[in-house]
């Protein structure tokens, strides 16, 4: 109900946070003894996370900047990560920070996937020694498995990770994200929408919901979230609406959120232009192509969908591919877009499906929502 049971007010300084906490646990274990009316003794109990004050401040700046994103953001959250376990080398969550921090800077920066999981799996390791019972560390094993196409693994792991935790958001979006790339559309949009439920100010979360309505043709559910997302601060949601807007068919929109979307990604803006022009065919494939490859740091796992758009299919597959063959989990979702019919009916769909390990999966799981077995092959709408 809406009730009211109890309000207290403290004032101390910051180095009491962990009496505090315990303090008003025990508090709220009192009251709410009265007013249900049970006799129990029992305090609660608060599990302390590390009793080095000064790392503890460090920990909660460094998750901050890991929720946050971006490549300055990442890096300083490492940093502050590492500086808390340094406080206190038995910290579990700050090495299960760090973890997930390894695990997502290489796609928003120049780090090879290679040296971001060797050192994401180390401490997500090292994380487990001291507490097995935390989630975080399971979900960081369940993404490096992912990232190898072990599926199987990657939701077995997954699936610890939330039952561990059911209430942590950053489990709810990988999971959803592993869902999405092999085809899952509609348990994918479930993660991310609990995830969002979860962390309702979460840039990556409205992201992930609005990105995903948008592949699935969820046109009225778009908009929302992805307007959060990018207001937050979170610039491939600048991609998605400029897509958005292009369809409503308000160009000069779509232009300037491409644009700055590109810009603050890190890609060369170069390729706004030409990949809206292509896509309504104000240019040919071949001039929108020749554009693109005037682009300077150009990430093909972020850029080969452009190369679909304007409908050069050959390139479009060599960028995929190449993505895939650098382990790009999270650039498998926009294969489902349902503008990309066509795509999926090429046979060299096939092949990137064989080479993401997808088909084994398929047949042992259930098939995803726009793929159904034929033999011993498939097809996709």
């Amino acid at each position: 109900t809406d009730t009211h049971l109890w309000s207290e007010t403290y004032d101390r300084s910051l180095e009491d946070i962990f009496a505090i906490q315990e303090e008003i646990s025990n508090q709220i274990v009192d009251e709410l003894k009265v007013a249900l009316g049970t006799n129990g003794a029992a305090a609660a109990v608060l599990n302390r996370p590390t009793s080095n004050t000064e790392a503890y401040q460090d920990y909660l700046q460094a998750r901050f900047l890991f929720l946050s994103r971006g490549s300055d953001n990442l890096h300083k959250s490492i940093g502050l990560f590492e500086k808390a376990i340094a406080g206190d080398p038995r910290f579990a969550r700050a090495h299960a920070g760090l973890a997930k921090a390894w695990s997502v800077i290489w796609s928003y920066t120049d780090i090879s996937v290679e040296e971001a999981q060797r050192k994401a799996v180390a401490a997500a390791n090292q994380a487990l020694l001291i507490d097995p019972s935390l989630a975080g560390p399971h979900g960081v094993l369940a993404w490096d498995a992912g990232l190898r196409y072990e599926w199987a693994e990657a939701m077995v792991s997954y699936h610890k990770a939330t039952e561990l935790d059911p209430n942590d958001p950053t489990m709810r979006l990988w999971h959803g994200i592993a869902l999405s790339a092999v085809g899952y559309l509609c348990e994918a949009r479930q993660e991310f929408l609990r995830a969002l439920d979860l962390d309702p100010i979460s840039g990556i979360g409205n992201y992930w919901v609005g990105a995903t309505n948008q592949v699935m043709g969820r046109r009225d559910k778009v908009f929302e979230p992805l307007s959060l997302a990018w207001d937050m601060g979170f610039p491939w949601a600048g991609r998605e609406l400029a897509v958005y807007y292009l369809g409503l068919g308000e160009y000069e929109k779509a232009l300037d959120l491409a644009t700055r979307a590109y810009r603050e990604i890190g890609d060369d803006p170069v390729m706004a232009r030409p990949w809206l022009e292509g896509m309504t065919g104000k240019i040919s494939s071949e001039q929108a192509v020749a554009e693109f490859k005037k682009a300077k740091n150009f990430r093909p796992g972020n850029n080969w969908f452009a190369y679909l758009d304007v409908g050069a299919y050959d390139d479009a597959f060599e960028m995929l591919n190449l993505a895939v063959s650098k382990g790009s989990v999270n650039v498998l979702n926009s294969m489902w877009n349902q503008r990309y019919s066509e795509f999926r009916q090429d046979p060299r769909f096939k092949q990137v499906i064989a080479k993401a390990n997808m088909l084994e999966y398929w047949k042992q799981n259930g098939w995803p929502d726009l793929c159904r077995p034929v033999g011993d092959s498939f097809e996709c709408d």
